[in-house]
């Protein structure tokens, strides 16, 4: 971790880490056909009357901004997915940080992708928490994903679009924002 943010300095000119030192990032998407929020406007509604929460869409960066990002942040709130895997990039060694993780529903066992950022939030002395959202009935699914072009029997449902439980998402949001004060 240190290693990569020091990289990320030089590569940058050494510039100050971006955003503010309390603020927790939303990590919303803009392209891609999966984990898609399908009330994003609701929630960013919901998400803009917080403070301390910065809506931040991290394929509009380069990967050493959002290394900085996330260093200068307390907590992350996202989709389950590849930007999640950004959190050892949070100041867990300096401070209490979190990571809020949506999942669609069906994802509740405990099969080994589902324990993902949970174990490595632990691991880090990070809160992990999680709000199950509803997955949408378009696009979900992507078939054949990470399983050698078979066909998998089941659907994916992590590459769901989902519709947050926006009222969920505020209560957990608050413990949040609580454990990182």
């Amino acid at each position: 971790r240190a290693a990569t943010l020091r990289n990320a300095a030089l590569v940058r000119g050494g510039g100050p880490p971006l955003g503010g030192s309390e603020d927790i990032l939303y990590l919303a998407r803009e392209s891609g056909n999966a984990r898609m929020v399908v009330n994003s406007a609701q929630l960013d509604v919901a998400l803009g009357n917080r403070s301390r929460v910065v809506k931040v869409v991290m394929e509009r960066l380069p990967l050493v901004d959002q290394m900085r990002q996330v260093e200068a942040a307390v907590a992350l709130v996202g989709v389950h997915g590849m930007a999640l895997s950004l959190l050892p990039f949070l100041p867990y060694l300096t401070r209490r940080t979190a990571v809020l993780e949506i999942r669609p529903r069906g994802t509740e066992k405990s099969w080994l992708w589902t324990l993902i950022y949970p174990d490595w939030c632990a691991s880090l002395g990070i809160r992990h928490s999680r709000v199950i959202a509803e997955p949408s009935p378009v696009g979900c699914g992507r078939g054949g994903r990470g399983s050698g072009g078979k066909k998998k029997k089941h659907e994916d449902v992590l590459a769901c679009n989902v519709t947050v439980p926006t009222e969920k998402l505020i209560s957990s949001l608050q413990r949040v924002e609580e454990w990182t004060a």
